[in-house]
């Protein structure tokens, strides 16, 4: 008989980098194109708060996904070289 294999489930730190990799590049993309249709008709100054606010989230946003990406490339990089299994220090 042959031997089956099963893939095993991401774990849930994996599950919740890619997760946030999609949800942080939606948020990224909308922060973008709200940049691109900006100055909006806003009364008394609020234009200059918003255009900061709005360069933070692009900057926290593209910080946030550099971030995910280097906990996703981790946790496949132990998952290839440890036969399936993360390293835990033990």
């Amino acid at each position: 008989m042959a031997p089956t294999h099963r893939a095993r489930r991401p774990s849930a730190g994996a599950r919740r980098a890619g997760y946030g990799l999609a949800t942080t590049g939606i948020g990224l993309a909308a922060a973008i194109r709200i940049w691109q249709v900006f100055p909006f008709d806003l009364s008394s100054g609020w234009s200059a708060a918003v255009a900061v606010l709005l360069v933070v989230a692009i900057a926290g946003s593209c910080i946030t996904l550099v971030v995910q990406i280097v906990a996703l490339a981790r946790w496949l990089a132990g998952h290839a070289s440890h036969g399936g299994r993360m390293r835990t220090g033990h």
